[in-house]
């Protein structure tokens, strides 16, 4: 059975293919490759962050980041590229705080994607 920090990693990693496998068949984005494209690479970040502190200060260092690169008045692209990659890092990490059981307070879509990941992972006899 793994420890704390591979089951994090585990769950984490689940989150992170689900959610890219999400992107790739969603059909909304209507030829907005930018955003599908912010989408997944948010996904992407996500494998350097192993703990919920590191989540949130990524989190929030996109955050500044954002606030003052808007002043700038990015190209609308550029803008939802790094806006959709940063929502998909904010739903990883909600989904984690339901793993580690930080809140009393969780998305209903985060508390679902948590609870279908470790059914699979159990029935996978990962967990």
């Amino acid at each position: 059975m793994p420890d704390v920090d591979e089951k994090f990693i585990l769950v984490r990693n689940a989150v992170i293919e689900q959610g890219i496998e999400g992107v790739k068949s969603d059909d909304t984005f209507h030829g907005a490759t930018h955003k599908r494209e912010g989408s997944i690479a948010g996904f992407q970040l996500c494998r350097q962050l192993n703990t919920l502190q590191e989540f949130e200060e990524k989190i929030n260092k996109r955050q500044i980041e954002e606030a003052n690169w808007r002043r700038e008045g990015p190209r609308p692209e550029d803008y939802w590229f790094f806006r959709c990659a940063t929502t998909q890092i904010e739903f990883c990490y909600e989904v984690m705080k339901v793993f580690v059981g930080r809140s009393t307070h969780y998305s209903a879509r985060a508390t679902v994607c948590y609870h279908k990941i470790v059914e699979e992972l159990k029935k996978e006899g990962k967990l």
